[in-house]
């Protein structure tokens, strides 16, 4: 039992000694990863120019060095607006590349460093690499390069530090366009469109056996594009199905408002039932003068009723009948006609 309690004291020992110094080391960072092109995020470019760009990695929790231990971004850029420079890219020491051909239109610089033993000491803005790229000759609109499936790795690999990351924006013209992938659908033309103002949405493709769904931004069909947003880049949308003709879901709409229908008239019957039970309470101030009307629940009270005024009369209270000989009484006298008078007592 001794050697026991003491194989466990040195163990905590250890841990105490190692586990403070492990978490020492890196502490909670935070990343910002950036492309931009001579410090800059948004630029202008002609048809054909060539441009370099950046990708650094910066710490946005302080500026001491770190230790890095494994990192990777792709950079996407669209195939058909900018093509790679042949031997443009220069890259940190260890860090491997790789142009990936994406499921999308597209296609990836895959930029990638490992080292889950001892790592490399990195300072708080570190250069990862740069490469060139050419702007196609027939190229319009807004450029967009972004970064997809980045992260920076913790040590044991086991998790990822916090990473934000800042795209980069190349304006070849002012105009947008906007082209409609409708995934077996019959073809949909391409919209141009200003930067920052909406695209109109076209009309719906047809698919034999199928019903369009919606337009979403993504190749996957996970983020359902708003026609409301403003087009900020050269883009594409694709169309998703469901099965079903397109008559049967105009149909299963047809139904659908047919059902609206009876809840509407369901509903004003209702009301037309409740309006029923109201009962006009019509108070009369003498000579066939009505001071007020008003609609009361049947067989509610009637507290709180006004006092009216007369020149050189005195008001002696609300009655039931018109001689004033029966008084109405708010705390026992119910409203049960559906048309009742009241009558006010002047001395």
């Amino acid at each position: 039992m001794k050697r026991i309690t003491g194989w466990m004291l040195s163990l905590l020992l250890v841990l105490a000694l190692v586990f403070p110094a492990a978490l020492a080391e890196n502490g909670n960072l935070q990343f910002s990863l950036e492309l931009s092109v001579n410090g800059q995020h948004e630029i202008d470019v002609l048809p054909g120019e060539i441009v370099t760009v950046v990708c650094a990695l910066r710490r946005t929790d302080g500026d001491a060095p770190y230790t890095m231990y494994g990192m990777q971004d792709e950079i996407r850029y669209d195939k058909s607006a900018v093509s790679l420079v042949d031997n443009g890219i220069i890259v940190n020491k260890d860090v491997r590349t790789e142009n990936i051909l994406m499921r999308s239109e597209g296609n990836a610089l895959y930029m990638n460093y490992l080292s889950m033993t001892h790592g490399t000491e990195w300072n708080s803005e570190q250069l990862i690499g740069s490469f060139q790229i050419q702007i196609a000759p027939n190229a319009s609109g807004v450029i967009r390069l972004t970064s997809e499936n980045y992260s920076v790795s913790l040590k044991d690999g086991s998790g990822s530090y916090p990473v934000q990351a800042q795209d980069l924006t190349l304006r070849v013209s002012s105009e947008c366009t906007v082209r409609f992938e409708s995934n077996g659908g019959s073809a949909v033309e391409e919209a141009k469109v200003q930067y920052g103002t909406p695209v109109a949405r076209p009309e719906d493709p047809t698919l034999k056996g199928y019903h369009l769904e919606g337009w979403y931004s993504d190749f996957d069909l996970e983020n359902e594009w708003a026609f409301e947003t403003a087009v900020t880049a050269n883009m594409t949308l694709y169309a998703k199905w469901a099965e079903g003709d397109p008559v049967a879901a105009h149909s299963n709409r047809s139904v659908y408002y047919i059902g609206g229908g009876a809840a509407l008239l369901a509903l004003i019957l209702l009301l037309i039932l409740l309006l029923k039970r109201k009962c006009r309470v019509t108070l009369m101030v003498g000579e066939g003068q009505s001071l007020m009307r008003m609609k009361v629940k049947k067989n509610s009270y009637l507290h709180d009723l006004p006092t009216p005024n007369r020149k050189g009369r005195t008001f002696a209270g609300w009655y039931r009948d018109e001689n004033c000989t029966i008084p109405w009484d708010e705390d026992y006298d119910k409203v049960v006609k559906k048309n009742t008078r009241l009558y006010a007592k002047w001395n």
